[in-house]
C-alpha cells in the first residue's frame, strides 16, 4: 500500500513522541510505499541527507518557528524572542504550533494524497492531526478508500492538555476539535497511559480506538565499563514544572558524603539556577544540550542510569526505553505514586525504584550505596524482548497493518 505520513518533526531532529513515529515509520517500509511530509530545520543542514528510494521519501517544509525554538536552548536572546512569540501564538491561534508551516503543508498535502490509500497523523503537535483530517476530508478519486489513523504517542489532544488553550482553528473551540478527530478517524492509537482516559471520555467511539505502547526498543551494543569510580548518567531534558531535578540533586549531594561518583546531566530546559549551586561540589558535570550520539555515547559508559519521574501521570519520559536498552542498571527517583515510569521499571530486574518524598534515613542511603556498590551486571537481551515486547518497533506496525487489512 502506499502511505502517506504526518508529522512535524523527523530524523535526524528528535523529541521523544516523534522518536516513537520514526521507528514505526522504518517497520512501515519494510511492507509499504511510504511518503514523509514534515519539518525542515533551517539552522541544521539537512540537504546532504539521503531520504528517497523506491519505496521511501521525505517531502520537507521549512519550519522558522520549529528552528527558532529548537535554537533557544543555545541561544538567550532566541529564548526571550520566544518567550514573545509563544505569547503571541497563544494569544491568537494556540500554543506550541507554527501556523505557517501547517498552511504550506496544507497547501502540499493536496499534491499527494491522490496516490496513497492510508493516512498517518502523528502527533507532535496538534497541528499534525488537523493535518490528517483535511487530508481524509479533502475530496478526490479515492475518497471512499482512504483510511486516517492518528497516533498519539503523547497528550496532545486539546481536551486534556493545559497547554492548549486556544485552537488551531477559531472556528472550534477544544472540545470539539477532539470530536470532530474522533468523527473522522477510522482509528486513534493511544498509549496505554491516556487510553482508558479517552475510553470513559469517548466511549461511543470505543471501536476506533486502540491502546499501543512506546515502541522505543532499538537494542544498541555498548562495550563493558571499567571507571575508577562509578559514573552516574541522566540524558535528557529537565523542567521546572514537572520535572524538577531539586531532591535528586539534594539526595545526591548527601550521598557523596558517604562515596565518590560522578554524575552527568546531559540535556536542556529551564532548570540552570537549580543546577547551578551543586557545579561547584566536584561530583556534578552538566553538559547542557548535546547530539543524540554524543548522549548515546555516554549511556554507553555509564555505570548506572538516573531517571528523574515526571509529576504527571499521563506522560512517560521516554529516556527509561534508552536506559532499559543498554541492559544496564537504572535508579528511578520518582515523586508521586503514579509515576508512569515505574510500570515498566518495577518489571526491570536491575532497576531501584527511590520514592523522593519519603523519610530520607540512614536506611534511604544505604540503599542506594548499595545499589551502586554492586558488582556491575548486564540484563540479557532476550529477558528484555521477553519482558518488553510491546514495546518493540514491529508490534506496533503489526498492529497498524491489521488496521489497514494487511494482517489478519
Amino acid at each position: 500500500m502506499n502511505i502517506l505520513v504526518l508529522l512535524e518533526e523527523y530524523f535526524p531532529d528528535y523529541n521523544a513522541s516523534t522518536l516513537c513515529a520514526a521507528n514505526v515509520i522504518n517497520e512501515l517500509a519494510k511492507y509499504h510505499k511510504i511518503t514523509v511530509l514534515t519539518s525542515r530545520i533551517l539552522f541544521k543542514s539537512q540537504d546532504k541527507l539521503d531520504e528517497n528510494s523506491d519505496q521511501f521519501s521525505v517531502i520537507r517544509v521549512s519550519n522558522t518557528y520549529l528552528s527558532l525554538y529548537r535554537k533557544q536552548f543555545r541561544t538567550p536572546f532566541v529564548r526571550i524572542i520566544m518567550r514573545f512569540l509563544n505569547w503571541s501564538i497563544q494569544k491568537l491561534v494556540c500554543a506550541d504550533i507554527n501556523y505557517i508551516w501547517y498552511l504550506e503543508t496544507k497547501r502540499r498535502i493536496k499534491r499527494f494524497v491522490d496516490d496513497n490509500d492510508v493516512v498517518i497523523a502523528f502527533s507532535g503537535t496538534f497541528s499534525t492531526q488537523q493535518l490528517g483530517m483535511y487530508a481524509k476530508l479533502l475530496k478526490t478519486d479515492q475518497e471512499s478508500k482512504k483510511k486516517l489513523i492518528s497516533v498519539f504517542f503523547d497528550d496532545l489532544l486539546p481536551d486534556i492538555n493545559p497547554n492548549y488553550k486556544g485552537s488551531l482553528n477559531l472556528a472550534y473551540n477544544r472540545k470539539s476539535i477532539s470530536e470532530k478527530l474522533f468523527q473522522v478517524s477510522d482509528y486513534i492509537i493511544f498509549t496505554k497511559n491516556v487510553y482508558n482516559y479517552y475510553l470513559h471520555r469517548y466511549s461511543f467511539y470505543k471501536d476506533k480506538m486502540v491502546k499501543i505502547d512506546l515502541p522505543l526498543l532499538d537494542f544498541k551494543n555498548s562495550p563493558p565499563t571499567n571507571n575508577n569510580k562509578p559514573v552516574l548518567v541522566y540524558s535528557g531534558y529537565l523542567y521546572r514544572q514537572f520535572r524538577n531535578p531539586s531532591s535528586v540533586l539534594e539526595i545526591l549531594n548527601e550521598l557523596s558524603q558517604y562515596m565518590e561518583f560522578e554524575f552527568h546531566l546531559i540535556g536542556a530546559g529551564d532548570c540552570y539556577d537549580i543546577i547551578a549551586p551543586y557545579l561547584k561540589k566536584g561530583w556534578l558535570t552538566n553538559h547542557g544540550l548535546m547530539s543524540r550520539l554524543y548522549s548515546d555515547e555516554a549511556i554507553s559508559k555509564a555505570d548506572i542510569l538516573i531517571n528523574i519521574g515526571n509529576n504527571t501521570r499521563y506522560q512517560t519520559p521516554s529516556k527509561i526505553f534508552s536506559y532499559i536498552n543498554t541492559g544496564k542498571r537504572i535508579i528511578n527517583f520518582y515523586s508521586i505514586k503514579q509515576d508512569t515510569s515505574l510500570v515498566y521499571l518495577r518489571k526491570y530486574p536491575l532497576a531501584l525504584n527511590v520514592f523522593t518524598e519519603q523519610k530520607r534515613d540512614c536506611t534511604f542511603y544505604e540503599t542506594i550505596i548499595r545499589f551502586i556498590q554492586k558488582k556491575p551486571v548486564r540484563l540479557d537481551r532476550s529477558a528484555i524482548t521477553k519482558t518488553y515486547y510491546m514495546n518493540l518497533p514491529k508490534y506496533s506496525c503489526d498492529l497498524i497493518n491489521k488496521m489497514i487489512g494487511v494482517m489478519k
